[in-house]
């Protein structure tokens, strides 16, 4: 028996190591709820695990699920964590076989606000010293974008953001260090009232890179950026 529970151990952790990571921005905040559907794309029974963390980096919730070729589980975020200042950041789901998954966005009565669609897991490469990502930004009276830089690794990470104008002048730099699963949220109102541009983001890891976008104060649309467009080894 001891064997036999030695040998089911050792499966067990060679699957986590082995799993692809899917990452996803989740909201349940008072005024925010998140759903999400996990989809088996596969011939074959898809084994998965979900872990929700809040924006601390803290583990709020997981469980673990199996489903057969193309089945999906629906999961109601707002049902299985608390709806807290600190209800942001993280979903990870661990799989080997492929996913997609749909993440909605809801206002608290239930208003869907968008939705998204994320079927490529975190894609790392040994030489990659940096990685690199960019997110586009219109700042006007209907559109005040901000970005949620969200690590869902098991190390500390250093990232570094340019915030260019449309001239392409160089507005601001910033540049600091995110705990493993946690989140960090950067107001770009903050530093450029109004214009267009781009954000440049540099890391060590890859990451998820989150864009929320607001009209007079009120969320109205959040994307997930999971692809980064280069990386180097210098």
């Amino acid at each position: 028996m001891r064997n036999k529970l030695l040998a089911l151990s050792v499966l067990l952790v060679a699957t986590v190591y082995l799993a692809a990571n899917y990452v996803i921005y989740y909201d349940c905040t008072h005024d925010y709820k998140t759903s999400i559907l996990v989809s088996n794309l596969s011939d074959e029974k898809a084994y998965f695990r979900v872990t929700v963390y809040d924006s601390s980096g803290q583990k709020l919730w997981r469980e673990s699920y199996n489903r057969p070729p193309y089945g999906s589980v629906f999961i109601d975020l707002s049902n299985v964590v608390s709806q807290a200042e600190s209800s942001w950041g993280l979903v990870l789901i661990q799989c080997e076989q492929l996913l997609h998954v749909t993440a909605l966005y809801y206002e608290a009565e239930g208003t869907l606000l968008n939705s998204n669609h994320i079927i490529e897991p975190l894609n790392f490469l040994e030489d990659a010293k940096y990685y690199w990502y960019s997110a586009g930004y219109v700042n006007a009276q209907e559109s005040q974008p901000s970005l949620i830089l969200v690590n869902p690794n098991e190390n500390t990470i250093d990232v570094v953001l340019w915030i260019y104008d449309e001239s392409g002048q160089l507005v601001e730099d910033l540049e600091g260090e995110i705990e493993p699963f946690a989140a960090a949220y950067v107001n770009l109102m903050k530093y450029l009232q109004q214009g267009s541009g781009i954000v440049d983001v540099r890391t060590t890891m890859p990451i998820l890179l989150a864009v929320e976008w607001y009209e007079d104060g009120l969320l109205w649309n959040i994307n997930n950026i999971v692809d980064w467009y280069t990386t180097t080894s210098w």
